[in-house]
Formats: structure tokens, sequence, C-alpha cells
């Protein structure tokens, strides 16, 4: 009987370290598997999104929009969008786009990668780029109309072309009478604080309005045609860059005071001259 209890234990105990070798072995294999295995990560690409151009602008989406007072033409009231690249469509639901009144600042959007115009933008409204950081590709020459402050404190930057369809004219003699109030609403301070390198006012304009070109501190260079007869209240003031003022020699032009190149201080002795001849009897420097 004892015999067989000996047997038995050892049975036992031989069964016991089979299933403790086969244990082992299972978990060296797994550990074998996991070392022999190569981890690969795989990284997704970004979807960039559309790339919007004249071809394909945004979508109409991206706007807020109505019809002009002709009802011939659309305004855009507002752009909506989250793109840093904005295109406006020519058209909208077979209606040409005349006119722009406001696109949101940097301050609230951040800085716009691209902004392009079509030529059939006329109109730009009160403030419509005003504070708009980035690339702004726009026709000047094309528009009809810049309401005041339209590219105030924007990125717009290189040459400013001023033809006679974007100021809003009077009779400036009369003006010097009456002083009419109102009137340089209208264009005052379109390119205030804006990154314009140089301004060409073409001939036909004869009047320039207030602050049209205040505090440009890139401003090197201004064109003034032979039809101008009178510059309003500040237009060149704070140009701290600008170095020459062409215009014809012995052409008058009456300055509404005597801070509309003040600040200049970069002009030359000779064009500050060639000013005091013109008429101008105010200071170059601030005091």
């Amino acid at each position: 009987m004892k015999i067989f209890k000996f047997i038995g234990k050892l049975i036992g105990i031989v069964l016991a370290l089979f299933v403790v070798v086969i244990i082992i072995g299972v978990v060296v294999d797994d550990d074998d598997s996991k070392s022999n295995t190569t981890t690969k990560t795989v990284k997704t690409k970004k979807s960039k999104g559309p790339v919007y151009t004249l071809d394909n602008p945004n979508p109409i989406s991206d706007f807020r929009y109505e019809f002009t007072e002709d009802q011939k033409a659309i305004v855009i009231k507002y752009y909506v969008g989250d793109s840093s690249t904005v295109v406006f469509p020519e058209s909208i639901e077979g209606y040409p786009v005349r006119r722009i009144d406001d696109i949101p600042s940097s301050e609230y959007h951040g800085i716009y990668k691209n902004i392009i115009v079509p030529k059939s933008v006329k109109e730009l409204g009160r403030g419509a780029f005003y504070n708009v950081k980035g690339n702004i590709n726009i026709d000047l020459t094309n528009l009809q109309y810049i309401g005041e402050g339209a590219f105030s404190s924007s990125d717009l930057t290189g040459t400013v072309i001023i033809s006679k369809n974007c100021i809003y004219d009077v009779d400036w003699s009369e003006h010097l009478k009456t002083f009419a109030v109102g009137w340089g609403d209208r264009n005052s301070h379109c390119f205030a604080y804006s990154k314009v390198t140089s301004v060409i006012i073409e001939e036909g304009v004869t009047i320039l309005p207030d602050a049209m070109f205040y505090s440009c501190t890139e401003l090197k260079s201004v064109k003034i045609p032979s039809s101008l007869k009178y510059i309003g209240d500040d237009a060149f003031s704070c140009c701290n860059s600008l170095t020459e003022v062409i215009f014809a020699d012995g052409q008058k032009i009456k300055y509404e005071n005597d801070h509309v190149f003040e600040g200049c201080d970069s002009l030359s002795l000779a064009t500050r001259t060639k000013l005091i001849q013109s008429g101008y009897d105010g200071r170059f420097t601030v005091f």
C-alpha cells in the first residue's frame, strides 16, 4: 500500500513539473514574439482645406450679403468664414458683387494669409479693411468709391494710385468759403496707419481729403498732379519716412492748416523750400 501511495505522489509531482514547463515555454515564446515585433507609427496628413482662387472663390456661405439700392448688384456686408484666405466672388446668384462693406479686423479674426478682391468690386464701405493684417490684393484704380478709413491700420502696402473716380470731389473754392462739414468723411483717413510706400495722385484730382495718409510711416514718395488745388488737414502728417514730394515748379496749393506735413522730418531742405513756395506755411517737425 505504501508503494502505491509513493508512486501516486511521484506521478503528481511529475505532472505538476510538466505543467510548469509548458507555462514557462508559453511565456518565453510570447516575450520573444514581442521583442521581434517592430512597432510602426502611422502619421496622418492634416487636411489643408480648399485652395481659393478667383476661379474658385470662397463659398457664398462665407458671406452675408444683400442687394444694392438699385437691386442690380450685390453688397457683401460681412465675411463670416474662418479661412485665412478670402477670395471675394465676382458674382452671387447671378448678380455682380459691386461693394464690400466689412471684413473682420485681425483683432478678431487673426492674420489673413491672402485677400483677393475681383474687378467687379467698385466700392468699399467705411472701415471695410480696417486693421486687417495680411496680404491685400486689390486694384485701387478700379474703385469708384472708397469710404472713410477703408484701409486704416491695415497691412496694405506698395504703391497707391489715387484716381478722380475714388475721391469724393467738391468745388474746393466753395469748400474753403464755407468749410462744409461732411465732405471729408467720405474719404478721410482712407490709408492712415497703413504700410503704403508710395502715392501717385492722378491728373484730374483737385482735392485730397483730411488725414488720408496720416502716420503712414513707410511712405517714401508722393507725386502730386498739376490739377491738385487743395490738401486737407493732416493729409501727410507723421509720415516720417517721406523723402520726396514731386509736383510742378510754381504750382500753388491751398493747405488746410500747418499740420499737413508735420512730422515729415525726412524731407530734404530743397523739398521743404518748394512746399513753402507752393503755399505751405506749416511745420515739418514735431515739437
